[in-house]
């Protein structure tokens, strides 16, 4: 089994999206699954194939959710081997050269990427080019829109 490196956050976020359908969702569709079942025979009541569909997906959600959970590793960066260096974890601080703009991104693995929450995969272009940067270091990204060039600010470990 391929394990998928998440950091501790990460884990915890998928352990809640993990017991939401677990825990509220497919209990609720088993209860109406029943009540539905209740109302005469299955065969000539098309609420009750809509209630097996909802509980088929729900069920299908959790087991691909486990699959998830199943494979997850969770990493715990160790500040003190990447003596500044940014590694998966760390939050970098980067300034963008051409329009000064800053910004700073957790580097997570792809599972746990979301841009607009500052989650940034190691394995995208960006995250690739950051991997082992130091404060001060200048990177380059091929972008859709062409080259991009960012100055490292920072480089801390939460």
């Amino acid at each position: 089994m391929n394990r998928v490196p998440l950091i501790a956050a990460g884990a915890i976020r998928q352990r809640r999206e993990f017991d939401r359908p677990r825990l509220e969702e497919c209990p609720r569709a088993l209860a109406n699954l029943a009540e539905v079942r209740l109302r005469g025979d299955p065969v000539e009541n098309g609420q009750y194939a809509n209630a097996a569909t909802e509980l088929a997906f729900v069920e299908r959600r959790i087991a691909e959710l486990e699959g998830k959970l199943a494979a997850a590793q969770v990493v715990y960066p160790r500040k003190s081997d990447a003596r500044g260096r940014a590694e998966f974890g760390a939050t970098v601080a980067l300034r963008e050269e051409e329009t000064g703009r800053e910004a700073a991104y957790q580097m997570v693995g792809e599972g746990e990427a979301d841009i607009s929450a500052g989650r940034l995969s190691v394995h995208s272009p960006l995250g690739s080019a950051l991997i082992e940067a130091r404060a001060g270091d200048g990177v380059t990204v091929d972008a859709p829109a062409g080259e991009q060039r960012y100055e490292v600010v920072a480089v801390r470990y939460d």
